[in-house]
């Protein structure tokens, strides 16, 4: 028998599982050839490690637990993400209002350059005007966002709500 037959059938021959003719052909074989015999004895070493491996018993709490853990981290990552996602829509708005502002001068340049012309427009505004009825935002939120805004940007706000 040659050396590829034997190999394919050694595992078969440590099992057990051949005929008897088979098992002693491949016997000899292995006891006259030593990378055969090399082959069976590594073979033969992995099957006694895995016969020699315990497998721990069925544990119900452990894998209810495990259970509960995994469901627990999924939905605090859903959580996240949601979160994450309205953070996104969130600053993609403001990102847009602000190209808006910021952008409104190049538009429409004649009104911001009569806005300007006429400074005194923006301190003479009546308390009508500028009420909360009238605005997006609470006046006291309205004021907060104007400090943050360049005097060019806060005079295009007050124009676009003025006419």
């Amino acid at each position: 028998m040659k050396c590829e037959e034997v190999r394919k059938k050694i595992v078969e021959f440590l099992d057990g599982t051949l005929s008897e003719a088979q098992y002693h052909i491949i016997q000899q074989h292995i006891k006259g050839c030593d990378k055969c015999k090399k082959e069976s004895e590594a073979i033969n070493e992995i099957i006694t490690s895995a016969k020699n491996i315990k497998i721990p018993e069925y544990d119900h709490s452990f894998w209810n637990t495990r259970y509960q853990m995994i469901i627990t981290k999924a939905q605090e990552r859903y959580r996240h993400q949601i979160f994450t996602r309205k953070l996104q829509v969130g600053f993609g708005f403001l990102a847009v209002l602000l190209i808006f502002f910021v952008s409104r001068p190049y538009f429409n340049e004649k009104k911001l350059t009569d806005f300007i012309n006429v400074p005194e427009i923006a301190y003479n505004i009546p308390d009508e005007v500028l009420s909360e009825k009238t605005l997006p935002l609470p006046v006291d939120e309205m004021k907060q966002i104007l400090d943050f805004l360049e005097p060019h940007d806060q005079a295009t706000i007050l124009a676009e709500y003025l006419h």
